[in-house]
């Protein structure tokens, strides 16, 4: 399971990188075909706000599948904890 979370935060991070670039390239491709600087102007600022909210949106959704990892980890070492000592403590009686 660790590692398949790895493979998804890596795969969603290099998916959502790969599209803000397209859509980046798209913005500015678009742009300057546009019929005046204000026009232009709206396409790219569109683009970036698009850009960023998916990027934020992504690096949350990566942290999260990390962060759920990790708590998943600590509690294994929890309960391999736990276990050592109840068979500790069975073995002292």
């Amino acid at each position: 399971m660790k590692i398949f979370k790895h493979i998804l935060a890596h795969t969603l991070g290099f998916t959502t990188l790969s599209y803000i670039f397209l859509r980046a390239a798209w913005a500015f491709c678009h742009a300057a075909t546009a019929k005046d600087k204000e026009q232009a102007r709206a396409i790219l600022n569109r683009a970036e706000k698009e850009t960023t909210a998916l990027g934020k949106a992504a690096s949350d959704r990566i942290q999260q599948l990390l962060d759920t990892e990790l708590d998943a980890e600590s509690e294994g070492n929890v309960q391999r904890g736990k276990v050592e000592r109840e068979y500790v403590v069975e073995k002292a009686f």
